[in-house]
């Protein structure tokens, strides 16, 4: 049973590492009013540096 959560851990944690993923995410966070606009495309612009 760990070694699932291990795996799972490890799959959460390398798309949270994955500039795309992330940047999927904050869509998302902007689409739903979470975050402004400004604030989806200051991120957008640090996340598209990383790739």
């Amino acid at each position: 049973m760990m070694d699932a959560r291990r795996t799972t851990d490890t799959a959460t944690q390398e798309s949270d590492d994955d500039p795309l993923d992330r940047l999927r995410e904050l869509k998302e966070l902007r689409d739903d009013d979470v975050i402004s606009d400004e604030e989806f495309e200051a991120k957008k612009a640090e996340l598209l540096d990383q790739i």
